[in-house]
């Protein structure tokens, strides 16, 4: 896909600016967390054509946000302090 393309392209529903993935042969919108086909090096910007990508809460912290939630370890929670009993001593 050309490089001048690229940066006129946006989402058609946010307007933002679009990331190519060559790989899958489809252009990124991350606010709305959408992914535009190409087919035969043509973008389809069609909201009922775009592949819904799956919410990560790492995504702030660097992760991919394209690889699919069930790929990325779970974070262990936090232990809860059990919650003490009046008639217990220290």
């Amino acid at each position: 896909m050309e490089s001048r393309l690229l940066e006129i392209l946006v989402c058609p529903l946010c307007k933002s600016s679009l990331r190519y993935d060559r790989q899958r042969q489809e252009l990124i919108c991350r606010a709305d967390r959408l992914a535009f086909p190409i087919r035969d090096g043509v973008p389809i910007l069609l909201e009922g054509e775009a592949r819904t990508l799956a919410p990560t809460a790492t995504t702030r912290s660097g992760a991919d946000p394209e690889t699919p939630s069930s790929a990325q370890p779970e974070a262990a929670a936090p232990a809860q302090p059990e919650p003490s009993r009046p008639d217990e001593q220290p």
